[in-house]
């Protein structure tokens, strides 16, 4: 998903934006459904957050293979949205969606955040899904 927030500070180098979308318990019958047809409860999205953010680092995977080089970058901000909200950065959020604030430390791929080479975060994952 598109970056909502790249900081303006030549220092600072900070990107947000939102992960992956929940589905609220109340919005199941017509669930947020992503790119390849695929969706998740909200709860189980809260669990996953969770464990994710204990790690401390997100894997920047540019070609998204995990053949390549990989980057890991500090996560300075990780949550589910519990209810509908306007952040600061002027942009509507959804409850259920899950939002990283990342510290990029490497030059090179913060010009290519700056420049929307790299446009956003993009989930890479496996799950079970009910029938199963």
């Amino acid at each position: 998903m598109k970056f909502f927030y790249i900081s303006k500070g030549a220092d600072e180098q900070i990107v947000s934006g939102i992960i992956m979308m929940g589905t609220p318990p109340e919005l199941e019958a017509d669930p947020y459904v992503d790119a390849q047809g695929d969706w998740v409860k909200m709860a189980v999205l809260q669990k996953a957050a969770h464990e994710y953010t204990q790690r401390g680092k997100f894997v920047f995977d540019i070609n998204h293979n995990f053949e390549g080089e990989e980057f890991e970058f500090d996560i300075l901000e990780s949550y589910v949205v519990t209810e509908d909200d306007i952040l600061k950065f002027g942009v509507e959020l959804k409850k259920g969606a899950w939002l990283m604030t990342l510290k990029i430390d490497d030059d090179d791929i913060w010009q290519k955040i700056k420049s929307e080479e790299l446009s956003g975060f993009s989930v890479q994952g496996t799950a079970k899904s009910p029938e199963n």
